[in-house]
């Protein structure tokens, strides 16, 4: 997890003070082949054990490094930034932006490339010059409760330290929706009932409540949806996600997020690093004492929650105790061998006084 956090570091320059469109879902949503679509290449399909699985015909260089899994594991370790022009109105002038893949929420990797890729979006994030953000989310993954979307949500409202200063930057583009679903205005009526029927635990998250709420009014006209083989509505799916309103102050917009099991499994591997610091004082092994006392660091340094800052100040006081009681010992047994000493030589002086006489 160490490695990949100062991997993904190195994401975030790449895109400092630009104009980005970054594109957030889960795995599987569909956010690579929607780069692809967006920066015009031409997308061709095959199906591979029995699913659709979209490719770029012969793409610029610049675009060969997103790649699209026809299977369940991600291709997408890493942020991913790649240029995109858009028109600003019909005939006029083109604009730059830097449209971003990330990772998908509960990749396939582990939770380790989860919580990495966290830190690293917020990174990235917190050096650009405006941001807008697009939620990928796939209409079959939506479940027949809503239960996709809302654990989707969930993870989104831990991204933003005030939702309703950003829900204005939000839009919400689906994928693998199918004709009939598109003319009936299906994901209107699946959030609409939703929220309709919100339980006393979901009612009382404000946060969750606000975003479920955006998303309605949002597809209230019919919600936008990629077709990757329908290049021709590409320019209008890029007017409406730039149509939306950047968040200009993305250095105090967003935090750092993870989902449930990435949480947990962070305090597992936190636990079992401080438990190896104790063990290799308790050893004097220097050097892994050393190793494990850094990763620590880093992972203090470049997640801010409560749960690795408390683990390292556990393991420092651990530290400062044990190397406290070392110096305890030490210097009693220093005392010890000094009073030794003196006894000795007030002997010796003794025997030379009686030999003088």
């Amino acid at each position: 997890m160490v490695s990949l956090m100062k991997h993904v570091q190195t994401s975030a320059d790449k895109i400092r003070g630009q104009d980005v469109v970054l594109l957030l879902g889960g795995t599987g949503a569909g956010k690579s082949t929607s780069v692809l679509y967006l920066a015009g290449c031409q997308l061709c399909s095959e199906i591979v054990r029995g699913r659709t699985h979209y490719f770029a015909y012969n793409p610029p260089s610049d675009l060969k490094s997103v790649t699209v899994s026809a299977f369940m594991q991600s291709h997408t370790k890493a942020l991913n930034a790649v240029p995109v022009q858009w028109y600003v109105s019909p005939g006029g002038p083109l604009q730059s932006i830097a449209l971003c893949d990330s990772p998908g929420f509960d990749d396939t990797e582990g939770v380790e490339t989860d919580i990495a890729n966290a830190y690293g979006i917020i990174e990235a994030m917190k050096g650009c010059r405006s941001v807008r953000l697009v939620v990928l989310v796939s209409f079959r993954n939506i479940g027949d409760r809503a239960e996709g979307i809302c654990k989707l949500s969930h993870t989104l409202v831990r991204l933003f330290r005030r939702i309703d200063s950003c829900l204005d930057s939000l839009t919400y583009v689906w994928t693998k929706m199918d004709i009939e679903s598109q003319r009936y205005n299906a994901v209107h009526e699946i959030l609409k009932e939703k929220l309709e029927q919100l339980n006393a635990n979901e009612k009382n998250n404000r946060d969750f409540v606000m975003l479920l709420t955006d998303m309605v009014k949002k597809t209230a006209s019919g919600a936008v949806v990629i077709n990757p083989l329908d290049s021709g509505s590409r320019q209008d799916v890029i007017q409406h996600i730039m149509h939306s309103s950047p968040c200009r102050e993305p250095q105090t917009a967003f935090r750092v997020f993870a989902t449930d099991s990435a949480m947990n499994e962070l305090q597992v591997q936190l636990n079992k690093v401080s438990d190896s610091i104790v063990n290799a004082l308790e050893r004097f092994d220097i050097s892994l004492l050393t190793y494990k006392l850094e990763q620590l660091q880093i992972v203090t340094k470049f997640i801010d929650v409560p749960a690795a800052t408390r683990s390292e100040r556990c393991t420092l006081d651990s530290i400062r105790q044990k190397v406290n009681g070392i110096l305890d010992e030490f210097c009693a047994q220093m005392d010890r061998c000094l009073e030794v000493d003196c006894h000795s030589v007030k002997n010796n002086l003794d025997t030379c006084q009686q030999r003088l006489k």
